[in-house]
């Protein structure tokens, strides 16, 4: 099984965030019935997650490689994970991320067979504690006009054909907040690739995202977004800066 090409591979990033790290591996490390990759990714952290890898056991069906180095921001380290990878679909789940139940990657592995291995498929994803979530994030099926709305996968459940990387790039390291959303729009948007949406909760991402961490990261990640929508379209639909907000607002759990 070790020689084997795994079908998924999760990608994780660290930089001192231990307490995150552990729950994430506790949460790879549980999922049953499928055989996959986990590419561990730390910039050199000095809160004691560098050791916690080293001492770390997992599963015999996860076939593990974990990379300590210094990096130039998440999406440089995110690329590094891509590019140490064997499997055919990639998958992000972050530190403080974690997945929702042990099936997850056996559901999104069956998903891809069962839908004849299509470009990208995403699922939902909740904010917060699995138990008592903050916002539950519905994305629902993809269309194309609903990109000019705003609407865009949950970036910890989108699982990508590890071969769109090498066909459109990695993620562009000039952005520092949105090289997801540029990727995505340009996979979704400029080339139309194939998705499928599963109805299905996946994982619960840690609050606080770096985007969202105050006024001045909001304003960065909409400047960002505004760059990425010149760069790979003519114009800029600016509503979506009003309707983005609307719809997490309509997610909430009161």
């Amino acid at each position: 099984m070790g020689d084997d090409i795994p079908v998924i591979a999760i990608v994780t990033i660290n930089f001192n965030n231990l307490d995150g790290l552990i729950n994430t591996l506790e949460s790879v490390n549980i999922q049953k019935d499928t055989y996959f990759e986990h590419i561990i990714v730390d910039g050199a952290s000095t809160d004691g997650s560098v050791e916690y890898l080293r001492n770390f056991n997992s599963s015999e069906n996860i076939k593990v490689k974990i990379i300590t180095e210094p990096d130039n921001g998440i999406y440089d380290a995110m690329n590094k994970g891509i590019k140490a990878s064997n499997a055919k679909y990639i998958m992000f789940l972050n530190s403080g991320d974690c997945f929702v139940s042990e099936a997850v990657v056996w559901q999104n592995n069956f998903a891809i067979l069962e839908n004849d291995f299509p470009d990208v498929i995403f699922s939902n994803i909740i904010f917060g504690k699995t138990e008592k979530p903050t916002r539950v994030w519905r994305p629902g099926e993809m269309k194309r006009y609903k990109l000019f709305l705003g609407w865009m996968p949950p970036h910890p459940s989108t699982i990508v054909n590890s071969q769109l990387f090498e066909r459109y790039g990695y993620f562009n390291t000039d952005f520092k907040i949105a090289a997801d959303y540029d990727f995505l729009l340009k996979i979704l948007v400029l080339n139309r690739v194939k998705s499928v949406y599963l109805d299905m909760l996946s994982v619960a991402q840690e609050p606080g995202g770096i985007s969202n961490r105050n006024i001045f990261q909001i304003l960065r990640a909409n400047a960002e977004v505004i760059k990425s929508w010149r760069l790979n379209y003519s114009w800029t639909p600016f509503w979506i800066f009003l309707l983005k907000p609307l719809a997490k607002f309509l997610q909430l759990k009161f």
